[in-house]
């Protein structure tokens, strides 16, 4: 006979932590206009968005030595580092949300989740002087119990700590809980 956890691999599932960029939000409208402005000033010509959209996930400053190195070899990617983050975050601090989307669906997932009494995270390689402002344009703040983003801790995703101090703060074990990203 089949134990009901067996049918129902979720049934214990107590906590939700999602990622964002990708998984709740298409935020690389966003991060192209911050970077090809970051790339003019810098006398560079543009990066399609369509490359953007391939270095977004390893957080800011691997997004910003990616684009960078489109057009320069590495020594002068390394050199030019300080500079472009400055002005990637001078630019991106203007547009961060202001072209961004929130996918298909994410809200009624939310609130479903919400309805189910689920301890809702979000965990994210996005630092947070952006990660509370493009949730909060996009209507998504008010569903998360807790925000974790890469200046959070020492270390980042894919380093499973962030997600496990999640789980520790809403006092379940890994085990009880569920990653979207």
């Amino acid at each position: 006979m089949t134990a009901i956890s067996e049918k129902n691999p979720l049934k214990d599932i107590r906590v939700v932590i999602l990622d964002l960029d990708g998984t709740m939000i298409d935020s690389v409208p966003d991060l192209d206009v911050a970077l090809n402005g970051m790339l003019k000033e810098l006398t560079l010509p543009p990066v399609e968005v369509a490359s953007i959209r391939m270095f977004v996930g390893r957080g800011t400053q691997n997004l910003v030595r990616s684009t960078l190195s489109v057009h320069l070899e590495s020594d002068e990617v390394e050199k030019t580092m300080d500079i472009a983050m400055t002005l990637f975050y001078k630019y991106y601090r203007i547009v961060n949300g202001e072209h961004s989307t929130v996918f298909p669906g994410v809200k009624e997932g939310l609130q479903a989740m919400k309805e189910k009494r689920l301890d809702i995270a979000c965990v994210t390689n996005k630092p947070s002087i952006f990660t509370e402002p493009l949730l909060a344009k996009n209507g998504l703040y008010s569903y998360f119990n807790l925000i974790y983003c890469s200046d959070t801790f020492l270390v980042k995703k894919p380093d499973p700590f962030p997600m496990q101090m999640a789980c520790k703060k809403f006092g379940y074990q890994p085990a009880q809980a569920v990653a979207i990203g």
